[in-house]
């Protein structure tokens, strides 16, 4: 469960008096007032209505790197890109941009590998762009110009093309790595010489893949970008750590968005549906009609996070289908403990249900029908991968001669510890395996296990893939509850878990 996040950056003004603005606004922004302050969500004050998830939470898709190195005459060319990605139903149009030594803007993703780049002012004059309600996400790919006068540059550039307006701010990102100089500087100048356009213009760090990485190493990423008065931050998906990153920020108030997640052929279906709860945008080369549907895809019959819980009254809560809350309680004999982390080097900072080996946490009966398979994920901290030969941990399972299961095993023979997820299909259970020996005691792991129905059983642990198993036919049912941390056994439990659980996600999965 996503609770309300309180406090946002410095983005989230209050209204300034529209007399006060007219004397400095050009005539194309008459009508860019600030917005009104935020209380929950991010992408509050825009006009665009935007993808909503079954739990009312709104989510943004970015069509990456929405252009090409020509204009028009070519095909496809930015113009084409653009029109199509704006009917497909794109909510961000992602323009990467470099200042030249002639002083003018260009659209491109590497300046040394483009042969006739479109000029940025002629893009933001496309009509089909200046008349729709899409937002700009602006990347900064410059590495040559002064960071002042980049950032003069291109905010009079946006300015002359009518941009930014009331309901349609836009979002300037840059790499953590390459353009903080760039970022800072805009920070500075909207502060001064353009403050009458500061609130709204959203300024995101983008933040490179890092692996190995240790468990500070996202929480040093939010707590800089807040401390540089950024808006957001935006995480690689296979970013290890990844929700650690993503809990981390939300407390801290930033918007969280995450990079870039792949066609259908690359598994983008199944990421768009494991995080669409968690992030505020996605940034996707996945095609945006079906994204879109994924996104507000009626599926979910589970969705568990502590992160911003505390276990008060002894007690979590949790959503199944519908508007309502659930509670399951913690801290008692049998039950998980509710600890809250704030140390520097956890790998779920915040809060996680601890697991000792001998506690579970019971739900329901989560059938999966009319869908035939089903998808779960977990963000997850193992205290334990060195099993017993024949020994299995269940991390979450609906188990018992059907539904599914996701657990560390230790097969009797010589394979090794896998964690697995599986499902039962036509007489037994399907297992896909990612090796343990990829995992380890201290870090965060990001899993998820999808079955649809049509093909094959996989795994995906930081977005790599394990081995996959095919099968076909849909899932049989049963009346176990799904329970997490441990396998039903009826009343009781087996299999018990041990570690550290921040994150359980259920939904019914079809073909997509």
């Amino acid at each position: 469960m996503r609770l309300p996040i309180l406090h946002r950056p410095r983005f989230w003004y209050p209204l300034i008096a529209v007399g006060v603005l007219a004397a400095v606004v050009p005539p194309a922004l008459e009508r860019a007032t600030a917005r009104a302050p935020s209380t929950s969500d991010y992408w509050d004050g825009v006009s665009r209505t935007l993808p909503t998830t079954p739990y009312g939470h709104r989510v943004g898709l970015s069509c990456h790197n929405c252009y090409r190195t020509t204009f028009e005459g070519e095909a496809p060319n930015t113009t084409t890109v653009i029109t199509d990605a704006i009917a497909e139903g794109a909510d961000f149009i992602e323009l990467d941009v470099a200042l030249h030594s002639d002083g003018i803007l260009y659209v491109e993703h590497d300046e040394s590998t483009s042969a006739s780049p479109p000029r940025l002012s002629s893009v933001l004059g496309l009509p089909v762009l200046a008349m729709s309600d899409q937002l700009l996400f602006i990347e900064i790919k410059d590495l040559d110009a002064d960071p002042v006068v980049f950032g003069r540059a291109l905010l009079d550039t946006l300015l002359a093309a009518g941009y930014p307006r009331v309901g349609r701010p836009i979002v300037l990102r840059g790499f953590d790595r390459l353009q903080l100089e760039r970022l800072d500087a805009l920070r500075a100048l909207l502060d001064t010489h353009y403050s009458s356009i500061e609130p709204l213009v959203r300024l995101q760090v983008l933040v490179a893949h890092v692996a190995p990485a240790s468990p500070e190493f996202l929480r040093a990423k939010v707590d800089d970008a807040v401390a540089r008065g950024y808006d957001g931050i935006e995480i690689a998906m296979t970013q290890p750590g990844l929700f650690s990153g993503i809990a981390h920020a939300r407390r801290r108030g930033l918007g969280v968005s995450v990079y870039a997640v792949g066609t259908h052929e690359q598994s983008g279906h199944v990421f768009l549906a494991a995080l669409r709860d968690e992030v505020d945008s996605v940034t996707t080369d996945y095609p945006m009609a079906g994204a879109r549907a994924l996104l507000e895809e009626r599926n979910t019959l589970l969705h568990l996070d502590v992160a911003d819980q505390t276990g008060s009254g002894g007690l979590v809560r949790y959503r199944r289908e519908g508007p309502g809350m659930y509670s399951a309680a913690v801290g008692e004999p049998g039950a998980p403990r509710l600890v809250v982390d704030a140390s520097p080097s956890t790998s779920l900072p915040g809060g996680f249900l601890a697991f000792a080996g001998r506690e579970f946490l019971k739900t329901y009966d989560a059938d999966n029908a009319p869908a035939p398979g089903y998808l779960v994920s977990a963000s997850v901290d193992f205290d334990r991968l060195a099993l017993e030969e024949g020994e299995k941990m269940a991390l979450f399972s609906k188990a018992g001669g059907g539904a599914f299961s996701l657990d560390l095993v230790n097969l009797e023979g010589p394979l090794p510890t896998e964690l697995r997820f599986g499902v039962h299909v036509g007489g037994g259970y399907r297992y896909s395996a990612f090796p343990a020996a990829s995992l380890n005691l201290d870090d965060s792991f990001f899993i998820v296990g999808a079955y649809d129905g049509a093909g094959s059983v996989g795994i995906w642990v930081n977005g790599a893939p394990g081995a996959a198993a095919s099968t076909a036919g849909s899932v049989t049912g049963n009346d176990a509850p799904a329970v997490i941390g441990a396998a039903p056994r009826g009343a009781a439990a087996t299999r018990y878990f041990q570690g550290k659980l921040q994150h359980v996600l259920l939904q019914r999965w079809s073909p997509h």
